[in-house]
């Protein structure tokens, strides 16, 4: 099985050691503790529909992604997706590289990082380049960190001991609450807005928002509140299956919030193939272009220059260099040409969103008003604000 979109949802340690078969390029980190148990559990439980749309009742020839946004039957459609701008110079580098010379056709940003205002006010992009922002709410490199936009004082579930954000999804899943995930969510776009920035969509960082269903449900209505769609994948009863029998149950309430999540999906997300060289990651790339199926498919890259620094920084900096060079590799672009294969980016989702669905988006005076506070809470940052 491909890296699809289990290796994308689930934290790396918050997978089900069960799981291990369908997640190829990640082992499962939770020991037999009665702690990681309860977490493995209920994220085994809860996690996977939170990421997917599962039309159960859907017949099995239901329209792709694609179909639904003016794609022809039968088409292909990629979005090619490099992560990681805002972590650092390498990363920043990278991406913009790849958006300028169009070997990506989309990215992300993450603002709690370091390395954000140097990517926002110093990088050369086109006027239309596709940038969204990645949602990001744990620190998880060993010896980089970073914590929360909003002042520590009003999201201290989301912060560790150090005073950065909190280094991995278990960790961050039995500290956090509703109200500092929200608080937080609002910071981060806050300062990407304030920054110049207009997110085309939103990711989540390790995907632990997704820990929890209530925190999902925190996530998904910020991107309906703000109509910034969120990277959600729809499963077909065949590829639910598919989970199933690798035992991912699904959860009701998981598929009561994704029911009624109103922006637009994709068909299905992936990652960029590990491998011992470039050459092998190469072909196992090209090779799943080849067989890739019809509708829009996700493929998310983390490219970086290599460095001295980046290598003490990452301990996946080979395999983000390779993918720097994956993008602007010239079998990749020939492969997409030759098989027919388009390109695409979350700007153009939405627009072809809106324009098959002209009621999708509501009107001014339905949508919550951004400086509503959501219940429970005062009032949601309209700036970001320094740490204390």
């Amino acid at each position: 099985m491909p890296q699809r979109c289990v290796d994308v949802c689930f934290p790396s340690d918050l997978r089900s050691r069960t799981a291990a078969p369908c997640l190829p390029e990640f082992s499962a980190m939770l020991g037999s503790n009665a702690v990681g148990n309860t977490v493995m559990n209920y994220v085994v439980r809860t996690l996977l529909p939170v990421f997917i749309a599962l039309t159960v009742s859907a017949p099995a020839a239901a329209q792709t992604w694609a179909e639904r946004l003016g794609y022809g039957a039968g088409k292909r459609v990629v979005i090619l997706h490099a992560s990681g701008a805002g972590l650092c110079y390498e990363t920043n580098a990278a991406v913009e590289k790849a958006l300028a010379d169009g070997s990506a056709s989309s990215a992300a940003v993450m603002a709690a990082c370091p390395w954000f205002e140097d990517f926002v006010a110093g990088a050369k992009l086109p006027a239309d380049a596709d940038v969204g922002l990645t949602i990001t709410l744990i620190s998880d490199l060993a010896r980089y960190r970073w914590t929360s936009v909003s002042p520590r004082g009003d999201v201290p579930g989301l912060i560790d001991t150090d005073g950065y954000l909190r280094r991995g999804a278990a960790e961050f899943a039995f500290n956090t609450t509703p109200q500092e995930v929200g608080r937080e969510i609002d910071a981060q776009l806050a300062k990407a807005r304030a920054s110049g920035l207009r997110p085309s969509h939103f990711t989540c960082h390790q995907g632990v928002v997704f820990a929890r269903a209530d925190l999902a449900a925190i996530y998904l209505e910020a991107a309906r509140r703000h109509w910034i769609p969120a990277v959600v994948i729809e499963l077909t009863p065949e590829r639910l299956r598919e989970f199933q029998d690798q035992g991912l149950p699904v959860d009701d309430e998981m598929l009561h919030l994704v029911a009624n999540y109103p922006l637009p999906k994709i068909d299905d997300i992936r990652l960029v193939p590990r491998a011992d060289s470039y050459e092998a990651k190469r072909d196992l790339f090209l090779k799943q272009l080849a067989e890739l199926p019809p509708g829009i498919t996700q493929f998310v890259s983390r490219p970086a220059v290599d460095s001295p620094a980046l290598r003490r920084l990452s301990a996946d900096a080979q395999q983000q260099a390779w993918d720097a060079q994956l993008l602007g590799d010239a079998d990749v672009k020939k492969q997409l040409a030759d098989a027919g294969i388009a390109l695409t980016n979350w700007r153009e989702i939405m627009r072809r969103f809106e324009g098959e669905n002209p009621g999708a988006r509501p009107r001014e005076t339905e949508r919550p008003k951004e400086s509503q506070p959501r219940p429970g809470e005062e009032k949601p940052l309209d700036a970001p604000r320094g740490n204390p």
